[in-house]
Order: structure tokens, then C-alpha cells, then sequence
């Protein structure tokens, strides 16, 4: 399943079914590499997922403007408040939760020494960017937004001249 979501994730028909359109100005090199591999010489799932696999991969290698571009979209969607495959009072929710990242950013920023604040940021950014680069949506942040909660409560406990340890 994760090499058939990575395929589609990544194939330009496949993301103008879900409303992303990748512009005319982004070649999209090598796509006889994005054609569903022939199941007919390969028995198992397991070997379809590395046949379909290795293909995305290869396609992934031949497109970095595309892959580029890709991820710089999916970062956006990822700090939006809400999709809109999730409706309005998702947004809503989202929209609420920035004061949260908000309040969670200053409390972060106070207690930047900190090692716990520094591994907090560093899981919230590595998640970025690998989401980034091989999937996108909002929905996915939230085992993420428990850093800007932790940094909510690190700004609630925070005294001049103290750190807050976590």
C-alpha cells in the first residue's frame, strides 16, 4: 500500500484528480516510468510493491523540479489550518490551534538552549520535510502539533531570567 500511495503521490494525473496541477513550466521527464507495471510476470504483492517502488523512485530521481515543487506545495498544505477535503469546521479547529502554535512558538523560543526544546523542533521539522517529500495533507500534522502544545505549556510556565524544563 505505501508504494502504491508514493506512486500516486507523485504521478501528475493521478494529483489533477485531487485538484493539484502541475504547471506547464515543470517538465515531467521519463513518465513511462508512472505506468502501472504489468502484473502478469510478477506473483506476490510484496514483489508488485517493489516493482512499483523502484519505479516511483526512478521517476522521483529524473523530476528534482518536480519533487521540488511538490514538496514546497505539501509544506503549505501541511501548515494550513485545514483542507478542503476536511470541510469548514476543520478549518475552523485549525485556525484555533494556530494561536496554540503560536503561544507554543514563544514558549519554544524562550526555552531555545533547552535539549528537549531543540529535539522538539528538530522531530517537528524532520516530519515537515519527510511528509513533504513523499505525501502531503493537513490531517497528517497532528502527531506533530503535540510539539507546539509542549510549547504552549513551556510559554505558560515560563519566569524571566528561567527556563522551563519539559
Amino acid at each position: 500500500k505505501g508504494s502504491l500511495n508514493l506512486w500516486m503521490r507523485h504521478h501528475p494525473d493521478a494529483l489533477a484528480i485531487e485538484g493539484i496541477h502541475v504547471p506547464g513550466s515543470i517538465p515531467v521527464n521519463s513518465p513511462e516510468l508512472l505506468v502501472y507495471p504489468s502484473t502478469d510476470s510478477v506473483s506476490g504483492e510484496l514483489e508488485i510493491s517493489a516493482v512499483l517502488s523502484g519505479s516511483v523512485r526512478s521517476f522521483m530521481v529524473k523530476n528534482p523540479r518536480l519533487l521540488v515543487w511538490l514538496a514546497w506545495q505539501r509544506a503549505c498544505q501541511f501548515m494550513s489550518p485545514g483542507g478542503d477535503t476536511l470541510g469548514g469546521r476543520a478549518r475552523t479547529a485549525g485556525l484555533l490551534f494556530y494561536a496554540v502554535m503560536l503561544t507554543g512558538i514563544v514558549g519554544m523560543w524562550r526555552n531555545r538552549h533547552s535539549p528537549e526544546t531543540v529535539f522538539l523542533f528538530s522531530v517537528f521539522v524532520f516530519y515537515l520535510l519527510l511528509h513533504s517529500a513523499s505525501h502531503g495533507g493537513v490531517r497528517y500534522r497532528l502527531p506533530v502539533d503535540a510539539v507546539f502544545l509542549i510549547g504552549a505549556a513551556m510559554c505558560s510556565c515560563f519566569r524571566k531570567g528561567s527556563e522551563c524544563k519539559v
